[in-house]
């Protein structure tokens, strides 16, 4: 259960993280006010409160399911810190994708390549 814990924390820290260094860069330029930064991270807190039981709840469900004899073979062992791991990456890459996301739509049409331009055209 140690590692749920671990888990939520670590997606509460990186979804606060990500608040402000988007803030940071893109807020501060759209006009976002540093006194309305304490709203803005505690609504995104309290949304973060809510998704957090879809984000550890499968690996709940499945150390709960699982036979308590499982945990003690090296197998079963490995292949939940797998999972772990991959979650944690999960966790950690998807921060970086949005920042990558906010950053390519909210920057100028010329400074961009020509391949991006083309890329973000045709998916619309």
């Amino acid at each position: 259960m140690r590692s749920l814990g671990l888990l939520g924390a670590v997606y509460l820290a990186f979804s606060l993280v990500l608040r402000v260094v988007l803030w940071w860069q893109f807020g501060r330029v759209e006009g976002v006010q540093p006194a309305a930064l304490p709203g803005v991270l505690a609504l995104g807190v309290w949304h973060d409160l809510l998704v957090l039981p879809f984000v550890v709840g499968p690996v709940a469900a499945l150390l709960c399911l699982l036979p308590a004899r499982w945990a003690k073979r090296p197998l079963p062992r490995l292949g939940l810190g797998g999972l772990f791991y991959l979650l944690l990456f999960g966790l950690t890459y998807l921060p970086f994708v949005e920042y990558i996301s906010f950053f390519r739509n909210s920057m100028p049409a010329s400074i961009l390549s020509p391949s991006i331009i083309l890329s973000i055209r045709t998916r619309f």
